[in-house]
């Protein structure tokens, strides 16, 4: 099964009116979700990657059996890739700017947490795979652990949440956006992986030379150039990767036959 995230964002947009709180009321006054501000919707996703990690716990103490547990990360996930997108719907939504730390709602002060958490997190992933040292790691996580234990203690606050004073008509296109991040991280480790926008994706392939352009082929047999723009108007065009490794689009490119297996190749 294949779900779009356009789909997805569809989805939420219909369900957020219809959405009833456990006391059958409605969860939402605005029909698109505005009457949270965006760090309450940040707090509800990050809520459900805390019920996924509680899961996942569960099963490496052993206090639950492998199968339920993958019935509940299914669902967990789920969640969180749910909420993900309706984050991503309402991100560039307005709110008031805080003046002081006071002035912040509960919601903001969780952020400040999440903020300082996702440093430190960060920090080890980076530890993890050898972008940073031990040194530097010791250096710097006991700041932001630091931090996030001085926003906890704030985190006890009552009071209404910042009211969204100005909201944005599309939100970010995560499907775009995951495309776009993607692609730019592949460059810059120097991998040949790519997405296609309209959800292709080049894997690794065969490299096959003919004078200075290159042509990338699965077994020497089949063009890994997925993306076919059947409406141009010199034919059809292509998406690809370039001689020097660069992300390219048609026009500027067009398809050719050579070789006795009659495999395609872009020539600019």
């Amino acid at each position: 099964m294949q779900l779009s995230l356009n789909a997805l964002r569809a989805a939420n947009q219909a369900r957020i009116p219809q959405f009833k709180n456990k006391h059958g009321q409605p969860a939402h006054s605005r029909e698109d979700g505005s009457d949270w501000n965006p760090a309450q919707w940040l707090q509800a996703l990050v809520g459900e990657i805390g019920e996924f990690a509680e899961a996942r716990l569960a099963a490496e103490v052993g206090s639950t059996r492998f199968y339920e547990y993958a019935v509940d990360a299914a669902k967990e996930l789920a969640d969180a890739q749910t909420y993900l997108d309706i984050l991503a719907a309402r991100a560039l939504d307005v709110v008031p700017q805080i003046g002081t730390a006071e002035q912040a709602d509960a919601a903001q002060r969780f952020m400040v947490v999440m903020s300082n958490l996702g440093q430190y997190a960060n920090l080890r992933k980076k530890l993890d795979r050898g972008d940073v040292g031990l040194e530097e790691f010791e250096g710097r996580a006991p700041h932001m652990l630091n931090a996030a234990i001085h926003a906890i203690t704030q985190l006890m606050v009552n009071g209404s949440a910042s009211p969204v004073t100005s909201t944005h008509p599309l939100g970010v296109n995560l499907g775009q956006a995951t495309v776009d991040k993607f692609n730019e991280v592949s460059k810059r480790v120097d991998s040949t992986i790519r997405l296609f926008d309209n959800g292709g994706l080049y894997e690794p392939f065969e490299l096959l030379r003919v004078d200075d352009v290159v042509a990338y082929g699965a077994g020497g047999d089949t063009m890994q150039i997925k993306r076919v723009i059947e409406d141009a108007e010199d034919g059809p065009a292509y998406s690809g990767i370039n001689q020097r490794g660069e992300f390219v689009t048609a026009p500027d490119y067009v398809c050719t036959l050579v070789g006795s297996g009659a495999k395609p190749i872009l020539t600019a």
